[in-house]
Formats: structure tokens, sequence, C-alpha cells
């Protein structure tokens, strides 16, 4: 053994024979496994082919009628059980003994798939745009916006101005409503705080008891509240005069009576008798005579006592006579100065509340002013960009556009800077915050004057007059800011402007008249109800979303009309620039509706076979409404909008609307205008005929003639345009062919599962599918391995 190891290693004969043996067998292994590869290659690329071939002809299947509408779709049940017939039949090789067949493939399955229906609108779509791309008139489309990108900065003046005097006119006239009657409130407080004024400071005093002023309340309060004193003395002095005339009367009597006794004595003595005591005929004359002037002084004193007491009590009378009258009017002129004080500050605050108002409508007119220009920028910001002038035949509408912008620059010279309301209104308040506890000072001594006294008169007279006298001020600096900075605006015919708001609004009514129940002339509603499922259909498939139709509404007044209309032609300019710019796909499915769907020439606006869908399928898959008539209707009313919008810019060449006077009247003049004429373009245009794009003073009918499929080309664009638009071309598609298409796939994926028999080692093979060489797995003797192929139209 050791032997034969040492001769194995250090004998050499023989070397090179295994060295080319060992050679011969690796080359021979690597030959081996290129053939096997090579083949394996080739029946790939064949079974390639053959998958690519089958998917091909099923796509060649396509629905003949749904063709007709620049389609492609394939019903892929009628072609699944075909496809493997077809995969065998570009596969296998045909049986000849005589032909070397170098690659011997064999089918071991297939199948195939079919997706992406059209009733997928993001296919349908493609297929559109792929369809139009050579058939579109892009530059049919851009002409007829051409027409219109001229009025574009005279249209965006026209929208802020509408927007605003409809929106402002309202806020404007009850703002200017406000001021006028704080004017007139102010007049008034002006009055009041003078007579209020004056009650407190008069110094001419009127005669006690009466009261012409407060100030004679304070005045003659102390001789007033004396009156009791003077009443008491009065009375004292009666009873004194009634105890000494008792007094006196007694004694008259006693004299009386010794006056008769003295003359019974004379009379005895003149008779000769005698007297006891004895006395003289003289002496008892000069008795009689003493006594009888005592009596007759007595009398005097007993009367002089009598005329006392009567004068005391007219006196007492006349007193509390006076006393009361003071009284009432006293309190008369406290309830007066209450009530006046009190109505003050009613008109101070109802100032200050209007002002209040006055601004915050004030701020309102402001927001609509701003918000207008704003949107109009939004809107007409593309299409300002990409404007040309006048075509050929169309008059410069550069005057008007200054005409508009004047007027629209006067209706932003209406609101006033707030500092303007502030200036009036905080001096207001000031005064409200003093006077409000001046009704208080008088409230007690309105009811009882006797509550008070001579220096609480005069401390309610200086509270009255700190609060007072400062308010004044106010007063007057308000009155003044309002009398001075207040605006005027220019005057018009009052029964001009009310004949042409009449006149706007007889017309708007007859737009309405015009418009409305139009859909009632048509009567195919089942068509679409048979729509209504196909849409159903559709959207059951593939939901998507639509924005909102913009709807004409003829509002209740000629100002809402105006409004909604230019709502509508704001929508129309601000895609004008996109549309120019970068809506070619837009343009093209626009242009597949026109091309492929009726939309019949209108004969008249009464006629009841404009509004049956036969003539109007384009409007149907424009506005999408379910009802009989409806769409046409819609067109209608929009293409009233349009109408106005232009018109109402031709207006302002009218004589009549230029001379209006300020911008509201000059707004109202216009909207009478534009909406009469509109009426008339209207009916018009639904008879078939063309309408000047301004007016016949501004433009060439010839030059520039606008008939109604012009007009629909704008609606296509104005109007939401998604999925829900292309579910209706569907909708209209199946119930013309009768062809689903929800069954109608557009993408083809062919599978094919192929063998090839291996000559050499199968492990091989796995080895080089391990390392990614070849994709498949060998098998029986057979390498086994999968194609397939994907189309679409």
């Amino acid at each position: 053994m050791r032997r034969f190891l040492y001769k194995l290693k250090h004998d050499t004969k023989g070397a090179v024979t295994i060295f080319f043996v060992l050679i011969v067998a690796a080359v021979f292994f690597f030959h081996a496994v290129l053939i096997d590869y090579a083949r394996i290659l080739a029946a790939e690329q064949q079974s390639e082919y053959a998958v690519q071939s089958a998917a091909r002809s099923a796509l060649a299947g396509y629905d003949n009628d749904l063709r007709e509408y620049g389609l492609f779709g394939i019903d892929g049940a009628a072609y699944e059980s075909e496809f493997e017939d077809i995969v065998k039949t570009n596969l296998e090789p045909t049986s000849n003994d005589e032909a070397f067949t170098f690659i011997d493939p064999k089918l071991e399955s297939a199948s195939v798939e079919f997706s992406r229906p059209l009733a997928d609108p993001d296919i349908l779509e493609h297929q559109i745009l792929e369809e139009m791309k050579y058939k579109a008139p892009v530059e049919v489309v851009k002409k007829l916006i051409e027409k219109f990108t001229f009025v574009t900065k005279a249209m965006k003046e026209t929208s802020a101005f509408i927007d605003t005097a409809e929106k402002i006119q309202e806020d404007f006239e009850e703002r200017e409503e406000h001021l006028d009657k704080v004017e007139s409130i102010f007049e008034k407080l002006k009055s009041d705080v003078a007579t209020f004024k004056k009650n407190l400071t008069h110094t001419q005093f009127s005669t006690y008891p009466n009261v012409n002023y407060f100030t004679d309340v304070i005045h003659h309060y102390n001789t007033y509240s004396g009156s009791a004193d003077r009443i008491a003395d009065l009375q004292t002095e009666i009873d004194n005069s009634n105890t000494n005339k008792s007094t006196l009367e007694t004694k008259l009597k006693n004299k009386k009576k010794e006056l008769i006794e003295l003359e019974d004595d004379l009379e005895k003595l003149e008779d000769g008798k005698k007297l006891d005591p004895p006395k003289t005929k003289k002496e008892l004359e000069e008795e009689i005579e003493e006594l009888e002037k005592e009596i007759e002084d007595m009398e005097k004193s007993i009367k002089s006592s009598g005329e006392t007491v009567t004068d005391n009590k007219e006196k007492i009378k006349e007193e509390e006579k006076d006393s009361k009258t003071f009284k009432e009017q006293a309190e008369n002129k406290a309830s007066e100065m209450h009530t006046l004080a009190t109505r003050i500050i009613s008109n101070l605050e109802d100032i200050s509340s209007r002002i209040q108002k006055a601004k915050d409508l004030n701020e309102d007119i402001q927001n609509t002013i701003d918000e207008a220009n704003a949107d109009a920028s939004n809107d007409y910001g593309n299409a300002e960009d990409i404007a040309e002038g006048p075509p050929d035949g169309a008059s410069s509408v550069d005057n008007l556009e200054e005409a508009i912008r004047e007027n629209s620059a006067k209706l932003e010279e209406y609101p006033y800077d707030s500092a303007f309301f502030n200036s009036i209104k905080e001096p207001i308040d000031k005064a409200i915050t003093r006077m409000k506890d001046v009704p208080g000072l008088f409230e007690a001594i309105e009811t009882d004057i006797d509550l008070s006294s001579k220096s609480a008169l005069q401390q309610i007279k200086k509270d009255a007059l700190a609060a007072l006298n400062p308010s004044i001020e106010d007063i007057d600096s308000g009155s003044g800011t309002l009398e001075d900075d207040r605006k005027e605006f220019k005057e018009t015919d009052e029964a001009v402007t009310d004949q042409q708001e009449q006149q706007a609004e007889d017309s708007n009514n007859q737009a309405e008249d015009m418009l409305n129940d139009l859909a009632s002339i048509a009567d195919d509603q089942q068509i679409y109800e048979e729509l209504k499922q196909f849409v159903n259909q559709y959207n059951a498939y593939a939901q998507g979303s639509e924005g909102e139709i913009q709807e004409i509404e003829i509002g209740d007044n000629a100002g809402d009309s105006a409004g909604n209309a230019m709502d509508i032609v704001d929508s129309i300019f601000s895609g004008i620039g996109s549309i120019l710019k970068n809506a070619r796909d837009r343009v093209y499915v626009n242009e597949y509706i026109l091309l492929h769907f009726e939309s019949a020439v209108p004969t008249g606006i009464q006629n009841k076979a404009d509004y049956l869908f036969e003539n109007r399928e384009v409007e149907y898959i424009l506005y999408g409404q379910h009802a009989s008539g409806a769409n046409y209707s819609l067109a209608l009313g929009q293409l009233f909008a349009i109408r106005f919008a232009l018109r109402f810019i031709a207006a302002f060449a009218e004589p009549v609307v230029r001379a209006a006077g300020h911008p509201l009247a000059v707004f109202i003049a216009a909207l009478s205008y534009s909406l009469k004429e509109s009426i008339v373009d209207t009916e018009q245009v639904a008879k078939g005929e063309s309408t000047p794009i301004l007016s016949n003073r501004l433009t060439s009918e010839d030059a520039l003639p606008m008939f109604y499929h012009d007009y629909l080309r704008l609606f296509l664009f104005m109007n939401p345009s998604g999925d829900a638009r292309l579910r209706r071309i569907m909708a209209v598609i199946e119930k013309n062919t009768g062809v689903s298409l929800i069954d109608r796939q557009t993408y083809v994926e062919g599978t094919a599962e192929t063998s090839a028999n291996l000559i050499f080692v199968p492990q091989i093979a796995n080895t080089l599918n391990l390392v990614g060489a070849l994709d498949g797995q060998s098998e029986d003797g057979r390498f086994v391995f999968k194609s397939d192929a994907h189309f679409s139209y």
C-alpha cells in the first residue's frame, strides 16, 4: 500500500491522459448545461409569443356597438374558453417526423383574466382622450372662449359692482335711515337739554306761588314752607279778636242796660220826681252822654274785631290756596324735570344704539365690498392673464369698463372709517353714564315736595348741572361730528329711479314666468327612469363625486336675480384661464360629448320637441337631472345668466344708465335694461338664432355670432365634470346600444404553464433555477415554467 501511494505520487506516466479526461468531462458537462439552457430559453420565448398572440386575439373581439362611440371593450366571458386553444395552436409544433425538432414545448395549462371594465370612470376617460386626441377641435374651442376674453376686465368690474350694489343696497339704506334718525334725535335732544338747563339756571323768578322754572321752586320754597307758621299766627289773631269781641259785647250789654236806667232817671227827674241818690239833670245828662260815647266806642271795637277776624280768615284761605298752588306746580315741575331727564337719557341711548347699528351695517358694507373685489380677482385672475383685445367686428369696451369701475369706486366711498362712528358714540356713551342718575334726583320730590328743603333743592340743582354741563359738550361733540363729517351722496330723480326699479321688477317677474315650469312641456319621463336605473347601477359599481350644478334662481326681487346670475358667470370666467392653459383633457371630453351625443338646434322656447331626451342627450349628460325636460330648462337658465351679465356691461353704453346719478341708481337702471334685453336674447337663442356677444351698438352680429351650441360648450366647462358625468355617458351609451359597460373589459392578462423536455441531467436545470438563471422547476424529466402577457386597449 505504501508502495502504491508512493508510485501515485512520484510516477508521472499517464498524467496527461488523466488531465485531458478531466478537461473533456468538464467541457462536455458545460455544453450539456448550455444546450438545455438554450432549449429552455427558446421554449420560454415561444411560449411568451404564444400567450401574447392569444391575448391580442382576445382583444380583437371588441364590441362593434361601442366602437361607434369610439370605445373598445370586450365581453371576456365569450373568449375565456378559446384562449387555451389559441395558445396551444401558437405553441406546439405540427407533427412532422422528418423535421428536426430542437425544442418540444408542451402546454400544461392556460388561463385568461379580463379586467378594468369600461364602467371604471378612469378607463372610460382614458379611451375618450385617446379617441379625441386627433378629433377634438381645440382651436374652435379656443376661438370661442377668446370671444369672451376681451370683456374679461369689464366682466370683472361688473361682477364686483353687481355683487356689491346688490348686497349693500339694503344695508346702505338702513344705515342712512339710522343716521337720518340720529340727526332728528339730536335736534330733539338739544331742545330738551336746553329746556332742562334753563329750568336749572333761569334767574328771573316768578311771583309766588307761581312756578315757571325749577329755579322758582328753589327760590319760593322758604315762602312755601313758612306758610304754616303764617296761618297759625293769623289763627291766633282770630282767636284773640273773637275773645276780645265777646268781652266787649258783654260789657256793651251792661252799658246799654245802665244807659236805660239813666234815661229812666232823667225822665223821672223831668216829671218832678226825686232820685235816690239825688242827681241833677245836668249830671244825668253828662253821665248819659259819657255812657253813650263808651257804648259807641265799644261798638266800634266790636266791629273792628269782627272785621279783623274776617280779614284773617280770608288771609288764611289765600295762604292755603297759594300753598296748594305752589305745591302742585312745584311737584309738576319736578315731574317734568324727571320726565325730561328720562327722555334725554332715552334719546342718548337711542342715538348710541342707532350709531352702533349704523357702524355694524357700515362694517357689513365694507366687508361686502372687500369680498366682492377679492372674489372678482380670484374668479377673473387667470382670465385676465390671457385676455386679448376685441376681435374684428367688436368695439373696445374700455370705456364701459371705466364707467363700471367709476361706479364701483363710488360704492367703495360709501363706507365710513370706524372712527366716524366712534367719535359720535363715545361722547354720547359718556353723557349716558353721567346722566343716568339725574332722573332719580327729581323722583322723590315729584310726589311730595314737602319731603325736601331749600338746601336739598339747591343740591339737586348742583348735582344736575354737574352732570348736564359736560354732557352738553359731549352731545355737541357727537352732533358736530355727524353734521360736519357725514358724507353726502349724489341725489337722483326719485321718480325716475322708482320707475326703473318697477321696470326691473316687472322684467324679473317676466323672466320667472319664462323660465319656470319649462320642464313640464316634455312628457318622456319613462326614458329618464330607465337612465336613472343605469346611473344607479354604475354608481354602485364605482362611487364618485360631482359638484353642485349651478341653477339660475329668479329671486324675489331683481337684485337677487342679478346676484344669482353673476354667480354663474363668475364660474365661467374663473375657469377660462385654465381652459386655455391646461385643460386639454377637459376639452377632449367635452368635444367627445358634443360629437357622439345629440343636442339638436333649438326651434322655440315653447316647442315640446326641444325638451325631449332624443334631442337633449348632451344636456342630460351635462346636468344629470332625471326629470323630463329639466336638463334643457337648466341650460336655458344658465343661458339667461350669461346674457344678463353681457347685457349689464352693454348697459353702460346707454344714456339712461349713465345719467342715473349715484351708483345704486345706476345699478337699478342697468338692472332694468339688462333684464329686459336678456329675456329677448334668451328667446332668440332658443329659436336657434344668434345673438351679438354684447349688443348691436357695440358688436357686429356677423362678426361675433353666438349660437346655442356656443353657449353649450361654455356650460360643459362651467359645470362640474367629475366621474358622475362619465357615468351618465355610460348610461346613455347603454340605453342606446343595450351594452353594459360593466361587462365590457379593456384589460387582458393571459397566463400559460409550459414544459420542455430535458436531454441531460434534470438536477442541473434545478440548480440554474436556484441561482436565478432560469425561472421554473423540473418535473419527470421536463422543465416547467410560466409565461404571461398583459394588454389593454
